[in-house]
């Protein structure tokens, strides 16, 4: 065997042997499925050809769906069949508890999001109405100032505020609520989903202040867009403590009566961030817990 040789079988391998079972049936099924590849595609370019053929199944959902998972069914279970005993056991197992873990962050999701929506549900509707005769006007920058980050969730911004006012009874004049739009790939899909983001996130701070005005506190809200919350929090607090210096911002933050590592993982994760951002500019930020459950 000369060393071209030796070479082409070190990267090729061994020639098989016809005679050897599992030659035969690897031959088989190769053969099998460029026979049915083939014909598929003969027959759609007899008609009018293979581009139109696939065009046309796109009008077909449930077959398109069918053929699909068909193939990708057989091809996973002659694979885990063959290799099985080789490691396919191992990726079995792994898959499955990728699965499962999808599974229970989705669960987990969906349950904090109708724990959410039940407190949301407390402080729907209209803004409560102020006798503008009665109600303070702008705030003073001088007066001791509560700054609130608020998000989408109109129940933690109103518990936040609730907090605030009985953990410091009468000292805070004025109110600060920050607010950020996050901009994701739908509002590049055409203006009208910026729109109707930025009237619900303006619609929730006209709430909020309405309800301190109401009560005799001077409040105001500052809204900013962008595709990294944190960074615009960042910016709106700067600023906003830069304008009033006698301020104390406030976040809320989930507690959960079971703590596990999702919900470490999966939840507060801005506030925290912000908290340890604005403690190293040598500036205040208080978390508020929020019960969920």
């Amino acid at each position: 065997m000369t060393a071209f040789q030796k070479m082409w079988q070190l990267l090729v391998g061994k020639p098989l042997d016809p005679l050897d079972p599992r030659t035969r049936h690897a031959i088989a099924v190769t053969p099998l499925l460029a026979w049915v590849g083939l014909g598929a595609d003969g027959l759609s370019s007899s008609c009018y050809g293979p581009e139109e053929a696939f065009l046309a199944l796109a009008h077909h959902t449930p077959l398109a769906l069918f053929l699909a998972c068909a193939t990708a069914a057989t091809v996973l279970v002659i694979t885990l069949v063959e290799k099985f005993t080789a490691g396919g056991w191992l990726t079995v197992l792994v898959t499955s508890a990728v699965i499962a873990l999808c599974f229970m962050i989705n669960r987990h999701y969906a349950y904090t999001r109708a724990q959410l929506a039940k407190e949301d549900a407390l402080f729907s509707g209209a803004p409560p109405e102020v006798d503008e005769a009665t109600a303070p006007g702008k705030p003073d920058p001088s007066q001791p100032t509560a700054v609130l980050l608020v998000g989408k969730h109109r129940g933690a911004s109103m518990h936040a505020l609730l907090w605030v006012n009985r953990l410091f009874p009468g000292h805070f004049r004025n109110v600060i609520f920050l607010a950020v739009g996050e901009v994701d790939a739908k509002a590049y899909d055409g203006h009208e989903h910026l729109e109707r983001l930025r009237h619900s996130i303006t619609e929730a701070l006209e709430y909020y202040v309405a309800h301190c005005r109401r009560h005799g506190i001077a409040a105001d809200y500052r809204i900013a867009f962008g595709t990294n919350p944190v960074v615009e929090f960042m910016n709106l607090a700067s600023s906003t403590l830069d304008d009033y210096p006698n301020a104390v911002c406030f976040a809320s933050k989930l507690i959960f009566r079971r703590v596990n590592f999702l919900t470490a993982w999966l939840h507060n994760q801005t506030p925290v961030e912000l908290q340890a951002r604005l403690h190293v500019e040598g500036k205040q930020m208080v978390l508020l817990q929020m019960n969920v459950g």
